[in-house]
């Protein structure tokens, strides 16, 4: 099958996923892994989801301890902890 036939049946599918209700997050992820493993393997597919995965995990973590620190800070100062403990 042609990569534009690949791609007008994806967005088929990704409006029935839509209809049934799936997440819009999940919907496309679950059709991009499709597409992508029925246009360059299995192999690749699962390849492409590890890196990617890895990718979020690494480069996103600085936001994520960001924010869990500006938590403590608002913690701390909603429950007086900056002078008592000194």
């Amino acid at each position: 099958m042609e990569p534009v036939n690949v791609g007008i049946a994806g967005i088929i599918l990704l409006i029935i996923l839509f209809a049934i209700r799936v997440p819009v997050d999940f919907a496309m992820g679950i059709m991009g892994f499709l597409g992508f493993s029925y246009l360059a393997g299995l192999d690749a597919a699962l390849n492409m989801v590890a890196v990617e995965l890895l990718n979020v995990f690494f480069f996103l973590y600085p936001y994520v301890s960001s924010s869990y620190v500006c938590a403590y800070g608002m913690y701390c100062f909603q429950n007086r902890h900056d002078r008592t403990h000194l």
